[in-house]
């Protein structure tokens, strides 16, 4: 069976759904639709959310998507209208596919909950906000974004750049690089094995935790205020010191108001 060039019909709602509740102060109503979507000659997969959370795993040849659209109002007509009018479209650009979230009026009260299923070989580019992102199987080149959300990424063989405010970070797996920021929030990178590449971890009044499965080859810059600095130079391989001979990529970790620990996994 071939698919078509971008979008299946709606997998399993045929009829979208729509529920309204209520709340001391607004209404709120949603509408599930599943989608399927067919790649083609995309190499990179660029999601664009609003006011709701993406989750990402591995799955087939084709990219599986579950979308709750979400919507509040002050009388539960217009919440229902506003989830009836939000959509989900794509289109591509270059070795691109967009997927979208949309709502003709540029509605702030209308989100969407995603999950997608995205096979393994796609580089990922998520944003969102007000909302957290999961990327849960490993995928090479991974870059997420968001606002007043935690961002936790499997990453393996490839870079890594996460950006949130006011949410903590966790970055896992094998990554060559990783530029990874929030503020008000820790963050936490736990490698596999050894790491010889450039990183940089930055937050404000919250920690960073670097745990390591091997050496570190790269050089060490941490910094901090108010807090304590602990380092566990075992793990540290002659490259990494600076000087003669030392490695030409470095890890820096800056915070303020909080304490920086490197330490081998599980320790």
């Amino acid at each position: 069976m071939n698919l078509p060039r971008l979008l299946l019909l709606p997998l399993l709602c045929a009829v979208p759904s729509c529920t309204i509740s209520f709340g001391t102060e607004n209404h709120s109503a949603e509408r599930q639709e599943n989608f399927a979507f067919d790649p083609q000659n995309a190499l990179r997969l660029r999601v664009e959310d609003r006011n709701g959370s993406i989750e990402v795993r591995h799955g087939g040849p084709r990219i599986d998507a579950e979308v709750l659209f979400r919507a509040t109002a002050a009388d539960p007509e217009t919440a229902r209208d506003r989830v009836d009018r939000a959509e989900f479209t794509a289109h591509h650009e270059g070795d691109t596919l967009v997927l979208r979230v949309t709502h003709p009026d540029e509605e702030r009260h209308v989100g969407a909950r995603l999950t997608l299923q995205v096979p393994a070989g796609m580089r990922l580019d998520l944003d969102t906000s007000n909302a957290k992102i999961r990327v849960r199987d490993p995928y090479a080149n991974v870059v997420a974004s968001t606002s007043n959300g935690s961002i936790d990424v499997d990453c393996a063989g490839g870079p890594a750049q996460l950006a949130s405010s006011n949410g903590s970070v966790t970055l896992r797996g094998t990554p060559t690089s990783f530029d990874v920021t929030t503020s008000n929030a820790s963050i936490h990178l736990d490698l596999d094995g050894d790491f010889a590449g450039d990183g940089s971890a930055r937050t404000s009044n919250g920690s960073i935790s670097l745990e390591l499965g091997g050496l570190l080859h790269s050089g060490l810059s941490t910094k901090t205020s108010n807090g304590k600095v602990s380092v566990d130079e075992s793990l540290r391989a002659p490259s990494s010191f600076r000087g003669a001979g030392s490695s030409a990529h470095n890890v820096d970790l800056h915070t303020s108001n909080a304490s920086i620990s490197v330490r081998q996994r599980g320790s």
